[in-house]
């Protein structure tokens, strides 16, 4: 909790990045334009796919990584291992990254409306 407050005490952040390792494909594409036109929403903007592992990135390199139940395909394997290696030795001997797991309908929800600048906060424990 200390890290993620800061030297300024701040129980909000933005978050910096989000990072996509694997996911299950839940609409096809073709769907997803059809439903986008009847609805008058951009076809990017409806769920594309369920995470099975993704990361929120903070500032500082503070690193919440989720997982789901779900068997996803990683989206690329060879960047997968570059994202990973980079954190690992960008990482403070020791530092740890926090590892979560959730109901694929909630991970998926906290992905999709976790884009970067989205505030987020830490609820300290009694």
């Amino acid at each position: 909790m200390r890290k993620f407050q800061g030297s300024d005490n701040r129980l909000v952040r933005p978050v910096v990045e989000k990072y996509l390792f694997s996911a299950k494909e839940k609409t096809p594409d073709s769907v997803l334009k059809i439903v986008g036109e009847v609805v008058k929403i951009a076809p990017e903007k409806l769920q594309r796919e369920i995470p099975s592992r993704f990361q929120l990135v903070w500032e500082d390199g503070l690193i919440l990584e989720i997982h789901t139940d779900v068997a996803g395909k990683p989206i690329t394997s060879f960047k997968n291992t570059m994202v990973s290696l980079s954190q690992t030795l960008q990482k403070p001997f020791g530092e740890v990254t926090l590892i979560v797991q959730m109901a694929p309908e909630e991970a998926m929800t906290l992905y999709r409306v976790s884009s970067p600048g989205f505030p987020t906060m830490i609820h300290p424990p009694k």
